[in-house]
């Protein structure tokens, strides 16, 4: 009998894992074909007026309704019980920086299930090799506006030294374009999803987690200034460790676990020059420490 509901179980996940990739496929294709198709619009014809129409368009109509599929895919087909607490407000008009740990591309659905309308559209930093190793979703994500980093090595900077720089000069264009307008930037600033493979080779302190990287989170900060009124600090967990997309929308994954904080961002405590304030570098860099290894603690009593 037992094995009998162990087959029916494992027919039943199959099937929500291929009605997932039937439901998903057009939407990975589908609408951020139109996204890009209207990005292009938008680059080439050269009335302001036009211009700012077909961006809201992308951002607010095409861009919301993608993120809303993908959420409504993930209800349909897998089932986890979702454990999210947080403190402080959230405002559909606010303008946010949203740090989070990193563990599997899963967390921007996750990001999207809970933030999706409490907050501004996420708009994430991402590495420059996604705009062509996923080339419709990637082009997609060009036309929405999100910053593509080249993430540069530190053997490569030494061997090239005139690219030192070419991530924080994208991210200060992308931060001036948004300064008027409520948005919500997203970094995962371990820059990578988490291995213990990873770990081992950065020597992290941390049992879960990879070192933050404090320099762009720092710079975002700056360069947004006074516009930038809060941190979201979130961290996410999958009681059993990390998780494959096949399984979560396959509905074996029994649990997601979400906490976050918004932080109000105080003048003294988190801007000022990072690059040349020593004082201030250290300062921030143990601010961030600090919220990183509470993060830890946190995954380890939840796992």
């Amino acid at each position: 009998m037992n094995t009998s509901n162990t087959n029916a179980n494992k027919r039943l996940s199959f099937f929500r894992g291929c009605l997932a990739l039937t439901l998903a496929s057009p939407n990975m294709v589908f609408i951020p074909s139109l996204v890009f198709i209207f990005g292009i619009m938008r680059t080439l014809i050269p009335i302001n007026f036009v211009r700012h129409g077909l961006n809201w368009f992308i951002q607010n109509i095409l861009a919301v309704t993608w993120m809303r599929i993908n959420t409504f895919i993930i209800w349909l087909c897998a089932h986890p019980q979702w454990d999210i607490q947080g403190t402080g407000t959230l405002r559909k008009k606010g303008k946010y920086f949203l740090i989070c740990n990193h563990q599997s591309w899963i967390d921007i659905l996750v990001l999207h299930r809970f933030f999706g309308g409490r907050i501004p559209t996420p708009v994430f930093f991402l590495k420059k090799q996604l705009l062509w190793s996923i080339p419709i979703v990637g082009w997609a994500c060009w036309a929405i506006g999100y910053p593509f980093m080249k993430r540069h090595s530190k053997s490569y900077i030494k061997a090239h030294p005139e690219r030192r720089g070419e991530d924080l000069a994208i991210a200060e264009r992308f931060c001036k374009s948004y300064k008027k307008y409520p948005v919500t930037i997203v970094s995962f600033l371990e820059s990578t999803r988490f291995t213990p493979e990873k770990k081992q080779r950065q020597r992290s302190p941390y049992k879960h987690l990879l070192k933050p990287k404090a320099h762009s989170f720092a710079f975002v900060l700056s360069a947004m200034g006074e516009s930038l009124q809060h941190v979201i600090n979130v961290t996410i967990i999958y009681p059993g460790g990390n998780i494959r997309f096949w399984d979560f929308i396959c509905g074996r994954i029994n649990k997601v676990t979400m906490r976050y904080e918004v932080i109000p961002i105080e003048e003294e405590n988190l801007r000022g020059d990072y690059a040349k304030n020593r004082n201030f570098r250290i300062h921030f860099q143990n601010w961030l420490n600090n919220r990183w290894q509470a993060k830890d603690e946190l995954i380890e009593k939840e796992i």
